[in-house]
């Protein structure tokens, strides 16, 4: 399983980044690339100012435990690095960290 780490990472590890910024680029980068070493996930990915239904964090680690299962892979070390209290609290549950 994963681990769970809502702190800086930034600072942890030198790591280069690849930004996705919803649920449809999360799968595509996954599917085209294969799962990364670690994940850090954020909870709000909906644009500021948005109002109506919008992907989050939440809905990508969802969809990561899903994959993962149905292809018979380990889910890769996991972060959250969200803000929102409710939102670590969600991602973390739902990837069993």
């Amino acid at each position: 399983m994963g681990v769970c780490q809502s702190n800086n990472i930034f600072n942890q590890y030198n790591v280069k980044f690849i930004w996705v910024k919803n649920i449809d680029e999360f799968k595509s980068y996954i599917i085209k690339n294969g799962l990364p070493e670690f994940i850090s996930f954020d909870h709000d990915l909906r644009p500021k100012g948005y109002v109506g239904d919008f992907s989050n964090g939440s809905d990508c680690a969802t969809w990561l435990v899903k994959y993962c299962n149905e292809n018979n892979l380990p889910l890769p070390r996991c972060f959250v690095h969200s803000a929102n209290k409710n939102g670590i609290r969600n991602i973390s549950g739902i990837l069993g960290i």
